[in-house]
């Protein structure tokens, strides 16, 4: 009988650390995958009660690593987690057909990234806090383009605007409006200073 408990408790113990397929069914969530120590790990899907689906890698219950989050609203993330926030690079589809392209840290846009906007603009550049934030280069439909500093979201700091007709203008920014000293270079080769 000694012999037969020893086994009972190694068989126990080993099962209780390697990876396992389970189906949770808890609260109505669905989640389908590996499990280590009675938490999501390893590769899994997770459908939760509002529709949303995550697919993709865990670690102690929570998303990390390359992982797919499906929101019930439309909007797709697909990148990098790290302990079940956004972190890293990544692509995220919004339900309005806005695509951001860049890099994440703790569930907020920040770093180098592009932003194509429903409405057809497009931004390259410096994020901070989910808002542009450094150097980067908005694209309007109208065609014209800022390439500049920004801050808060807003052109802030020297800036140049190119025109669709060649027109060029360099100069300062101050919460996304004009402010000081500047140079209009016109495409005919005139340039005048504005004070």
């Amino acid at each position: 009988t000694d012999k037969s408990l020893q086994h009972n408790e190694n068989e126990y113990n080993k099962n209780k650390t390697k990876k396992q397929k389970r189906n949770n069914t808890e609260c109505k969530e669905i989640y389908n995958g590996e499990m280590l120590n009675c938490k999501f790990h390893g590769k899994g899907k997770l459908k939760y009660t509002d529709g949303t689906i995550y697919k993709g890698n865990w670690k102690e219950g929570k998303y990390n690593g390359d992982g797919e989050l499906k929101y019930s609203c439309g909007t797709i993330y697909k990148g990098n987690w790290i302990d079940g926030k956004l972190n890293g690079m990544g692509d995220t589809r919004y339900a309005d057909s806005t695509v951001y392209t860049g890099y994440w840290n703790n569930n907020k846009r920040d770093g180098m990234g592009y932003m194509k906007y429903s409405d057809g603009r497009t931004y390259f550049g410096e994020w901070k806090d989910n808002m542009r934030d450094g150097m980067g280069e908005l694209k309007y439909t109208s065609g014209r383009i800022y390439f500049g500093e920004w801050k808060n979201n807003k052109r802030d700091g020297k800036g140049e605007i190119k025109f669709p007709n060649g027109d060029i203008y360099i100069g300062n920014w101050k919460d996304d409006k004009l402010d000081g000293s500047g140079e209009m270079r016109y495409s005919d080769g005139k340039i005048y200073k504005v004070y």
